[in-house]
């Protein structure tokens, strides 16, 4: 046996049938995050050059609040339930329909928790409406499940096919409501319809792949095994959402919702990029969990392979921004300074004329 793993090669080898199929998978994992990152960018700037600071400060705070409670509904079961797939593809019935319903009751869990977390705070009651409305979202993830599936089993374009059409069809919303001079409400009735054309999506590719979600099975012991190994990942999870979003919510309440709108248009630049490490690690994940199961050595050999590529690569997109952050914004952006005022005023003539039916 330890000669054996002693002979183990563990250089890539780029004419393996094994590279080759990650490398497809991790293709089609980029080519759908930069579609999605691109058109989500894209609509993102004229989404801020039409709401200006104030409006698209209160908008980016009703995401952070919904987010932040975010890991209540994963219960950090997307990594586990890709292991689980690796290890156990014959009980992907089991697997996937405990995970869609433990999803589902930390989902409305965590509706309740922001709706208590929200009356004990005393939030004005327009951003707690736009707030509880995002959180409507969290039931739609519950079927991100499929989404872990065809992590796990390597066939990442199903998940390319469905993600990029939602991002697609919620960014032509965005567009048609920023034409149609719309409230900053529908923008938040556009992130809904992104998860929920994203769930359907999700549904339509698993039945193509020839499978169906009637046949998933809630396993009392499975999910057990699964919150017994996920806790850990949910605590973090928490902490982690935390990290990245009460900044915004700390700026709303100690300054206002314009600096949340500066902060948050410069935020959404640094985040852009996180895709790259999470395509990365999502893709190579299966890869990592076989090689555990090979050998010590081949796992350690991997793992730091994936660690000295995501260094090179955030030093290497770390620098360039640094150095050109003006002028991007600029670009981008504009003089946000000039455009809010402008856009605010549009906007509450806007509604003068609504309110007094138009008579004015």
């Amino acid at each position: 046996m330890n000669e054996s793993q002693g002979n183990i090669k563990t250089k890539i080898d780029f004419s393996s049938s094994s590279f080759k199929k990650y490398l497809a998978n991790t293709s089609w994992l980029f080519i759908e995050r930069i579609v999605r990152i691109v058109i989500s960018f894209v609509v993102t700037i004229f989404v801020v050059r039409y709401l200006g600071p104030k409006e698209f400060g209160l908008y980016s705070y009703a995401l952070s609040f919904f987010w932040l409670f975010g890991s209540l509904s994963t219960l950090g079961l997307e990594a586990i339930t890709t292991r689980e797939i690796v290890k156990n593809p014959d009980k992907k019935d089991e697997i996937n329909g405990t995970v869609f319903f433990l999803r589902l009751a930390g989902s409305v869990s965590a509706i309740f928790i922001i709706a208590g977390t929200l009356f004990l705070t005393g939030e004005e009651t327009s951003t707690a409406i736009l707030i509880l409305i995002l959180s409507g979202s969290f039931l739609f993830q519950s079927f991100s499940v499929i989404e872990y599936y065809f992590r796990g089993i390597v066939k990442a374009k199903y998940n390319a096919y469905a993600l990029s059409a939602s991002v697609i069809l919620s960014s032509a919303l965005k567009v048609i409501f920023i034409l149609l001079k719309a409230p900053l409400i529908y923008f938040v009735y556009a992130v809904v319809f992104e998860y929920a054309a994203l769930a359907v999506g999700l549904i339509l590719v698993y039945q193509h792949y020839k499978l169906s979600i009637f046949n998933w099975k809630y396993s009392k012991s499975i999910a057990s095994s699964l919150l017994k190994d996920s806790w850990p990942l949910l605590l973090s999870g928490l902490v982690v959402m935390v990290y990245m979003r009460i900044d915004q919510i700390m700026i709303k309440n100690m300054i206002n919702e314009e600096a949340v709108g500066y902060y948050s248009a410069a935020v959404r630049l640094c985040e852009a990029w996180y895709f790259i490490p999470v395509t990365l690690c999502n893709s190579i994940f299966p890869a990592i969990v076989n090689a555990k199961n090979v050998s010590e050595e081949f796992y350690n050999n991997r793992m730091q392979k994936l660690y000295d590529l995501l260094t090179w690569l955030a030093i290497g997109i770390a620098i360039p921004v640094t150095i050109f952050s003006n002028e991007i914004i600029q670009l981008l952006f504009g003089n946000l300074k000039t455009l809010g005022p402008v856009l605010a005023s549009k906007t509450s003539v806007l509604e003068k004329n609504t309110s007094s039916g138009g008579k004015e």
